[in-house]
């Protein structure tokens, strides 16, 4: 909502080819919208990482993170290359769609993008933000399995974009795959 104060409630990212999922909320937080310990995290994360890769990451995820990290006076991010799936798959197919649901649905063998029907649309959000204890369970599930569909799927995507060497990477460096900033 336009004007009415916000703050991050949760995110989650991984490292590529790695199954362990970072992932942070502010389900037990004492204030849910002092997310500041949280943001820096997320910065710090981002700091490490080579590639940061995301879906509409550039136009939605990093802007946030940014008013949030400006919010609490927590500086700037390092400079750092962002390979964002959304935009590649706008250049390169012309898809029905380039959301990551029907990106996932219609590509990926394992990972689909999950949906949360015990939650549908906004409630899930909402149930969080009345900290119902079920509702932060599916935030994590839906979160988490969020940046494992981005993965499978963006390692179909790479060889067709040449925008960045992939093969420089692939030594064990960091590539992070970051699922949405909610």
């Amino acid at each position: 909502v336009p004007g009415k104060p916000w703050f991050i409630m949760s995110w989650a990212a991984k490292w590529l080819g790695s199954s362990r999922v970072f992932y942070r909320d502010q389900a037990q937080a004492p204030d849910m919208r002092n997310d500041e310990d949280m943001v820096l995290e997320l910065k710090n994360l981002i700091n490490e990482a080579d590639i940061v890769i995301s879906q509409n990451g550039i136009s939605f995820d990093i802007p946030k993170v940014n008013a949030r990290l400006f919010k609490w006076k927590l500086g700037t991010m390092d400079r750092f290359r962002h390979w964002d799936n959304l935009r590649v798959c706008q250049k390169i197919f012309g898809f029905p769609s380039h959301k990551l649901a029907y990106l996932t649905e219609n590509f990926n063998e394992t990972y689909k993008k999950k949906d949360h029907d015990e939650f549908p649309g906004r409630k899930l959000w909402d149930e969080c933000l009345l900290n119902n204890p079920r509702a932060w369970q599916c935030m994590k599930e839906y979160n988490s399995y969020d940046v494992f569909s981005l993965e499978e799927f963006a390692l179909q995507v790479m060889p067709y974009d040449n925008s960045i060497n992939w093969s420089v990477y692939h030594d064990g460096e960091n590539i992070c795959f970051c699922g949405s900033v909610s």
